[in-house]
């Protein structure tokens, strides 16, 4: 996964993005997402009254990077379910191999 380099400079009014990039194993294998960071602002007129303003908030614009995140994931979670399978078997074994060794003490 790759960042752009972030540089959050706050100021009212403003706002910053920030570009994120996952890279898979072919070169056009690419999935985007944009965060966009307003800081939001209140303008008032000589009154005190208020003129313009607009909330300050984090927004995802998502081009594929959560579903393939998403997609990641369920490949991780099966492949630890499919290792702890494999490892329970294992101790099955050892477990059995043990009652028959000490089976085969008793006098």
């Amino acid at each position: 996964m790759e960042f752009d380099e972030i540089y959050l400079l706050p100021s009212t009014g403003e706002k910053d993005e920030i570009d994120i990039r996952l890279r898979g194993e072919y070169e056009d294998e690419v999935w985007y997402a944009q965060v966009d960071i307003s800081y939001g602002e209140v303008r008032l007129d000589d009154d005190g009254g208020i003129v313009d303003a607009f909330e300050e908030g984090i927004y995802l614009e998502d081009y594929g990077i959560v579903g393939k995140l998403r997609e990641l994931l369920n490949e991780w979670e099966s492949f630890i379910a499919q290792e702890e399978s494999i490892r329970e078997s294992i101790e099955d074994i050892f477990d059995e191999v043990q009652s028959e060794d000490e089976e085969d003490v008793e006098p």
